[in-house]
């Protein structure tokens, strides 16, 4: 019962520090502006107002998007506006290279893989026409689901 009362102490600080590793393959800022020039946007537009997108702009291949952050300055979800879709390779920027490399070299996608939404938590999502592919944080393949 002793070691238990130790022990306990111990397993509560460490949890809440696995859950915020889960993002270090991502970019943490709670400046929008460093969000938007690692996206590349043009046309960008904030909305501070909390209703809707946190961020608008275009793609530099001219795909308009959408993007959400989480609190903590951590994207969320950048997702192609009116249902389009947009090249992964320009939504990669926001993700540590190793994490970028390992998707590419765990699956067939490429570059120029067209996304409807890119959905960044505890895991990598992405969703495209015909598939949808989840990622651990370190970029290995998780699930593959044909549409």
């Amino acid at each position: 019962m002793t070691q238990m009362h130790f022990f306990l102490p111990l397993l509560m600080l460490t949890a809440p520090g696995t859950a915020v590793a889960a993002h270090d393959y991502l970019l943490r800022t709670p400046d929008i502006a460093v969000v938007e020039r690692t996206l590349n946007l043009t046309a960008a537009r904030r909305h501070p107002d909390k209703v809707g997108p946190d961020l608008t702009g275009i793609l530099p291949g001219g795909d308009r998007v959408e993007v959400d952050l989480h609190h903590d300055g951590t994207l969320d979800r950048i997702e192609a506006s009116r249902h389009g879709t947009m090249p992964l390779g320009e939504v990669m920027p926001p993700l540590r290279s190793d994490v970028a490399e390992m998707i590419y070299a765990t699956t067939a996608l490429t570059a120029g893989t067209r996304l409807g939404e890119m959905e960044l938590g505890d895991e990598i999502a992405l969703e495209a026409p015909g598939f949808t592919a989840e990622f651990t944080a370190d970029g290995h393949l998780k699930e593959w689901t044909r549409d």
